[in-house]
Order: structure tokens, then sequence, then C-alpha cells
């Protein structure tokens, strides 16, 4: 009986090594294409390898080509259900179609709409879509480089690559882990808050109508931004996965550098003798914010000129954190700009954003501010009864003006016609005696055309001026 299960055994592994073999060598083949890959390879390739590993689960190579081929899949197949499974079904549900293209160097495989469809997913569909099935696949390609140990080392061959033969190592596996791992990263932060709007609707605000920040987003979407239920948790899985890519590109960089012995010259990737020393103080400040993270204080990040403090544990929830991402926003003014001097406004104006940029200010996010909110116009004054800003003429002033202003302008004529082509909201008062207190008289001007923006007026009157 035991010969017989040895006999067995035998035979089996005779079949199964063959085809798994077999699998990842045309998977390959299809992949590759001699040097010029299609979209229908990719996706045929990625059935081979996954053949391979039902075969053989450990088959390091077929691991790690099934991890970069099932992230183009996902990009280029539709999902089983009826729902967001894959990044083809929501081009699609956007409106995107699957066009003639085969080669990659043909580009992109799908054409995008003229206007979104009327149907298309909400920011909470969305959402649910970059926790769910995108984290899922991000997931399944880390397990998979799990599979593949330090000794590892393939050649993508010059038939293959079309060029050069490039080699692949362990070094390139932990490289593409801190890759996987930092995307897993953005999509659980961004997965953590509140993106449901009507995208169709801001859409076609955007690209139709005069759009604003307050009146079609804010105000429309007050939880806009805001921790979703259950968001401090995923923060913390994304504050985990950040710490992942920190350490695998750290384990990366010092296999590349110290651990490979052989010629890096062919190597996938390599660092170039002339960027060591930028390298390096990479390597120092994902040090310096991988203990910050671990010991819960502030990080110094430098590029060897300028400082930047940060301090990401409140933003990922210790302390007073997790925040409303809305909580870091400005004011914006009726021109979506933002107002200065009101970043982190629902922390009370906080420029640090709770603690997250300790020691910043106002005057470091650059936010500029616009021209006072009240203008002043005297055609025979410069200087206007020192008032500021002074112009001598009302079109100098429309063209100078912020957003929203108040202009005020002296009695006379004035030979120019009064145009608005910026959105602007403006109200112009003319009339003013010299030290601008009443409006005792009249303003003449030539004639008034409102392209874009809105003006309110009063003492204002059209016709001809005649000379000045």
């Amino acid at each position: 009986m035991k010969k017989i299960n040895m006999l067995l055994s035998f035979v089996f592994l005779m079949v199964i090594c063959p085809i798994s073999v077999s699998n990842a060598a045309t998977g390959r083949e299809l992949l590759f294409n001699h040097g010029n890959p299609t979209y229908s390879g990719l996706v045929a390739a990625n059935q081979k390898f996954k053949n391979t590993l039902s075969a053989d689960p450990n088959n390091q190579e077929a691991n790690l080509f099934y991890a970069v081929t099932r992230i183009g899949t996902f990009t280029l197949e539709e999902g089983s259900g009826s729902g967001l499974e894959t990044l083809r079904d929501v081009f699609q549900a956007f409106g995107m179609t699957r066009n003639s293209n085969e080669f990659f160097e043909d580009g992109s495989p799908y054409d995008t709409p003229s206007k979104l469809p009327g149907n298309s997913p909400s920011g909470e569909e969305i959402r649910q879509f970059l926790v769910g099935p995108c984290v899922t696949l991000l997931n399944g390609a880390l397990d998979n480089l799990k599979e593949i140990d330090s000794s590892f080392q393939t050649t993508l061959t010059a038939d293959e690559t079309g060029g050069e033969a490039v080699e692949i190592d362990y070094g390139d596996i932990l490289m593409y882990k801190a890759m996987l791992n930092a995307s897993k990263c953005l999509l659980l932060i961004m997965s953590s808050y509140n993106i449901n709007v009507d995208i169709n609707e801001v859409a076609n605000k955007i690209n139709n109508d005069p759009f604003s920040i307050n009146a079609d987003l804010l105000n429309t979407y007050p939880n806009l931004l805001k921790l979703v239920n259950g968001g401090g948790e995923t923060l913390l899985s994304a504050e985990a996965a950040l710490l992942a890519a920190i350490n695998r590109y750290l384990y990366a960089s010092t296999f590349i550098r110290t651990i490979e012995t052989d010629d890096q010259l062919n190597d996938l990737i390599a660092f170039d003798p002339d960027d060591l020393q930028d390298e390096e103080l990479f390597r120092q400040n994902l040090n310096e914010l991988k203990a910050s993270l671990n010991e819960n204080k502030t990080a110094d990040l430098t590029d060897n000129v300028e400082h930047l403090l940060l301090n990401l544990n409140f933003f990922f929830g210790y302390g007073s954190g997790p925040y409303d991402l809305r909580d870091f926003l400005p004011l914006f003014n009726q021109c979506s700009n933002p107002i200065a001097d009101t970043v982190g406004h629902g922390l009370g104006d906080d420029a640090t954003l709770g603690g997250i940029l300790p020691g910043y200010l106002q005057a470091d996010w650059g936010i500029e501010s616009e021209p006072g909110a009240i203008m002043y116009v005297n055609k025979d004054d410069w200087i206007c009864g020192g008032k500021e800003p002074c112009r001598q003429s009302i079109t100098q002033a429309i063209v100078d003006a912020g957003c929203e202003v108040l202009i005020k302008v002296a009695s006379g004529i004035y030979n120019e016609d009064i145009v608005l082509t910026d959105l602007k909201f403006i109200t112009l008062q003319g009339g003013y005696d010299s030290p601008y207190e009443s409006q005792t008289g009249a303003t003449t001007a030539n004639s008034m055309i409102i392209k874009e923006g809105t003006m309110t007026v009063s003492n204002i009157v059209l016709g001809p001026a005649g000379p000045r």
C-alpha cells in the first residue's frame, strides 16, 4: 500500500508540474508578446498565471506575474455582478467605452464621453468601491508577493522586452510591495470620509455654470469630507499600511544597495550613483516619519535647506484627532477663491490643522489677501483724497478688484465703457463727493457691458460722456 501511495504521488507530480510550468511560460508569452504587449494578452496571461497557482500555489514567478496582471485585468474586465466590482465597471458607469485599441502603444483602451450619463455613480458608491473591491485587489496582490523569498530572481529576455534583457530580483519585489501598501494607505484614507455628492450634477455645474464651492458643494452637501461611521478605524488601517510601505521601501533600499552583489546595470530597479545622496535623504525622512508614528511624536522632515514639522498621529486619530477633513478647509468667497488667514476654519482658523503641522502659520499657506473690500476712483485726484486703494478710472478699478468689492467713484464725467468680463461681485456707486462720505452728484460713463459676474449700480449715468 505504501508503494502504491508513493507511485500515485509521483504520477501526480509528473502531471501537475509540467502543467504549471507550461501555464507560466505561456502566460509570459501572452503578457509580453515579443516586446509588443496587448490588452487581450494581459487578460489571457492573468488567467494562465492563475491556473499555475491553482496547481502550484508556491510558484514564486507565477505569484509575481499574477500580482502584476491582476491589477491590469482589474481595469479591463467586467465584474460578474450588477454592482461596481472592477475599474472597468466604474469606467462604463461613467460613460466610458472600450475602444478598438489592442496594443499598449496604441494608447488608452477607453474613450471618454463628452458628457457624463445621468445615472453616473454617486460619491458614496465610489467610496464603497474604493474600500471594497480596490482594497481587496491590493490585499490579494500583496498576498501573492508574500510567497516570494529573498532568493527570487528571474530575467525578462530581450525578446520579451523588445530591447535589452531585464533582471527582476527580491529588491524589486520589495519595491512593488511598498507601492501597493502606499496605494492601499491612500485608498483607505479616501474611503474614511464622506464623498457622497451627485457627481453628475457637480460636473455639470463646473462645465456649464459659474461653479460656487459654497453654494454648489459645501452648503449643498453639509456632510461632505466628514468622517463616516467607522472612519476612525479605517484611518488606523491606513496608518498601518503607511508604516508597511515605509518598512518595505527601507528594506528594498538596503537590499538593492548592500545585499545584491551582481551587476545592477540590467536590474529593473537600481539606484544611479548620482542619485544616492538624494535617496539617502529620502530614507532619512522616512525613518523620521516612521519614528514619529511609532513613538507618537513630531517628525522633522528636511531637504537639507528647509524643515517641515509633521505629526500625522493627530491625523490618524491620536490626541484630539481624528478630524473631519472639512475642518481643514479655509473659507471661500463668492468666486470660490480661498480667503486669507482662514485655513483650518473648522478648528478656529488653526493653520496647524490641529497640530498636524506644528509651528505652521497662516502666511505659510500662501493664500494672498485680495484687494481691499472698498476701492476708490477719482479721475482728477490720483490719491483720492488720501483714500486707498485709489484708481484714476473705473475700468482699472474693476480690473484690479478682487472677487467682492465696493467701488466708490467720485462725481464727474468718465469717458470710458464699464465692462465686467470676470466672475466678480461688484457694487459700483457713483456721485461721491471728495471725502467719499455722501453721494451728492452723479458719475457719467459711456456704456456698461456685463459678460460675467454681478454688478450692482447706483448713481451711474450712462450715455455719451464727451471729453474729460
